[in-house]
């Protein structure tokens, strides 16, 4: 193999993962709304108070990744998000997926 073809080859993997990454940053704010929406859906019942917090805190934590946050902002998104997952007749309501697709849309670049 020539350096040539090597370093189309390296030229090749890098646009790969810059596009991954493009799709990971637009998407996943999003995907973790739903994913919290969902995990607000599974822990419905009497299961909601014992599993929602623990999921809704984790889910909500990854979530904060995305926006850069600080520590006493994502510790009060986890809380919220914990909450959320755990107080009843929540489930109906996709409020983390439509919160997180306006931060998105309104998002400055």
């Amino acid at each position: 193999m020539t350096n040539l073809e090597k370093n189309e080859n390296s030229l090749e993997k890098s646009v790969s993962i810059s596009k991954f990454q493009k799709v990971h940053k637009a998407l996943g704010p999003i995907a973790g709304g739903i994913i919290l929406d969902l995990a607000d859906l599974a822990t419905f019942g009497p299961i909601g108070f014992y599993i929602g917090m623990i999921a809704g805190a984790t889910i909500s934590y990854y979530i904060s990744t995305f926006y850069k946050l600080d520590k006493f902002t994502t510790i009060l998104v986890m809380l919220i998000g914990g909450i959320y997952c755990t107080i009843p007749f929540t489930e109906a309501i996709p409020a983390a997926t439509i919160v997180t697709a306006l931060i998105r849309l309104f998002e400055k670049d």
